[in-house]
């Protein structure tokens, strides 16, 4: 107990101390605020330990840089759920959310290459049926083609715009773009080209959600054995054996 209120008044004194301090430059002038000994604390442990901008303020690092050693002496658990919450937790969240972006990139390629494939076979031009595909879609796929094509509006070159769609598309994406841009440089046939794009993309992405139906029953592992499968001892297996103890005496 003492050990808890000691590390307590430790993180009270450090944020009183690293408190910015505020001064005036004149009678109108704004107030600039400095950073603390916090602060700058916690600047330094960013810059020597790499921490991602997704990461901790400074003042959260400088907090934990001040009560850490005292965790280690009096509670060690307590400081390796706390570094590992405060590192772990934001390098976490980012890559769930790269992971997120991709899939959904990956999942809207192929409904994007058959709206192509419509509009090229209607009679349009490539760059006119870019246009007409990425203006009927909402995904992040869509949001970056637009951006390929308002590029083209300030001077770049279709193809180089269309080229530069490769990081944005992911690999799912490098055989479109690579049978756009040999459309509009040398004039290659595209209907062709889509048509396999488009069955190569719905294939992979029918193999992804058979990934996905084939994890929930691990997920689904998780709240059986913490909920359920508790819940269920408690209601039939205890029940019975304080009866059998009971009966036998021992009760």
């Amino acid at each position: 107990m003492l050990s808890v209120w000691w590390v307590a008044a430790v993180i009270v004194t450090a944020v009183r101390v690293g408190r910015p301090v505020h001064r005036s430059a004149g009678r109108r002038a704004r107030r600039v605020s400095t950073p603390g000994l916090v602060d700058r604390l916690g600047a330094t442990v960013r810059v020597r330990c790499r921490v991602p901008p997704g990461g901790p303020n400074d003042r959260r690092l400088g907090l934990l840089a001040v009560a850490f050693p005292a965790l280690v002496i009096l509670q060690p658990l307590l400081a390796v759920v706390l570094i590992t919450t405060t590192f772990g937790w934001p390098w976490w969240r980012q890559r769930t959310a790269v992971r997120r972006h991709r899939d959904l990139v990956a999942g809207e390629l192929s409904w994007l290459a058959g709206l192509i494939r419509v509009g090229v076979g209607a009679g349009l031009p490539v760059g006119r049926a870019l246009s007409e595909a990425a203006d009927r879609g909402t995904g992040p796929a869509s949001s970056a083609l637009v951006s390929a094509l308002g590029r083209t509006e300030r001077g770049v070159a279709m193809a180089d715009a269309v080229d530069g769609l490769r990081v944005e598309f992911g690999e799912d994406g490098r055989p479109l773009v690579a049978a756009l841009v040999g459309s509009i440089r040398h004039g290659a046939p595209i209907g062709p080209a889509l048509d396999l794009v488009a069955a190569d993309l719905r294939l992979r992405a029918r193999r992804r959600a058979e990934v996905q139906a084939r994890k929930v029953p691990v997920r689904m592992l998780f709240p059986l054995v913490t909920c359920i499968l508790p819940a269920f001892i408690l209601l039939s297996v205890v029940p019975m054996v304080a009866a059998s103890l009971r009966d036998l005496g021992y009760g």
